[in-house]
This record gives structure tokens, C-alpha cells and sequence, in this order.
């Protein structure tokens, strides 16, 4: 890695890891391919930064900056076909 993609690496690192983060409880994923459908989805909404989620106990983690509206994540999810307890 060279010293400019280094920093450049380091400067989105540590934007993604000071940004807020919201956990959700998500049903309907059955496998990983549901996970990568929802992630694909859910990142599509005005305000997430990376979404993600956990097929297996459903649990689904948001980074998100200014703007991020919960209940539009979760029509989103909705309208996939997912159910956001």
C-alpha cells in the first residue's frame, strides 16, 4: 500500500468509525443471500453511510450520518419483504 492510499484509507476509516450507529432487529432473512439483498437495500437510503447484518439472529447494524430517517430504512426493508421488529 502506498503513503497516499494509506492516508486516504485511514481518512475513510475513521469517518466510518466516528459515525453514529443504530442496531435493529430485522425477521425474514433466511440466509446470507436475504443479508446481501437487505445490506444491498438498506444502502440505497438517503443518510446510510454501510449497513450490516447478521442472517443468523437477524441482527442488523447502521452507520449513518445527518439525514439518516429510520422509518424510511425501515420501508425500505419493508418493501423487500423483511420485518423490522
Amino acid at each position: 500500500m502506498q503513503y497516499g492510499e494509506l492516508f486516504i484509507f485511514n481518512q475513510l476509516h475513521y469517518l466510518e468509525v466516528n459515525m453514529p450507529q443504530m442496531l435493529i432487529q430485522v425477521s425474514g432473512m433466511k440466509n446470507k443471500t436475504d443479508g446481501d439483498r437487505l445490506v444491498l437495500k438498506g444502502e440505497t437510503v438517503a443518510g446510510v453511510r454501510m449497513v450490516n447484518a447478521n442472517h443468523d439472529d437477524g441482527r442488523v447494524v447502521i452507520t449513518h450520518g445527518d439525514g439518516f430517517d429510520l422509518e424510511a430504512f425501515k420501508a425500505a426493508l419493508s418493501a423487500e419483504g423483511f420485518t423490522v421488529a
